[in-house]
């Protein structure tokens, strides 16, 4: 769950691979009640944070989404100019793999 999801979507569409998936649906309010974005092809469902659900706070984040993506240098750049803040850069790691991890602007932990 997030603040001021309506933000979402514009960091999302500027960090590939991650695509606006084109469903939001808004509440008479203005919050946003569900909004999908692609990664690959799979759906990640998001909501303005309200009960029962929070958004991320100063004490941290609640999980960390682990994607895998083509060029991890690409995308860790491509984050940060959009605004992510970055954690580690891209590092080789010993089981074989490629990774960084970044922290976006809505304090969601990402590693790819």
């Amino acid at each position: 769950m997030e603040r001021d999801l309506a933000a979402r979507p514009q960091y999302a569409l500027a960090v590939s691979p991650l695509h606006h998936a084109g469903r939001r649906l808004e509440g008479d309010d203005g919050r946003i009640i569900h909004a999908e974005i692609s990664i690959h092809g799979s759906a990640l469902m998001l909501g303005d944070a309200d009960a029962p659900f929070s958004p991320p706070s100063a004490i941290g984040a609640s999980v960390a989404l682990h994607v895998y993506v083509p060029d991890v240098d690409a995308l860790t750049a491509q984050a940060v100019a959009a605004g992510a803040e970055l954690l580690t850069p891209p590092t080789d790691m010993s089981y074989g793999a490629r990774q960084s991890m970044l922290r976006d602007p809505f304090g969601h932990i990402w590693i790819s």
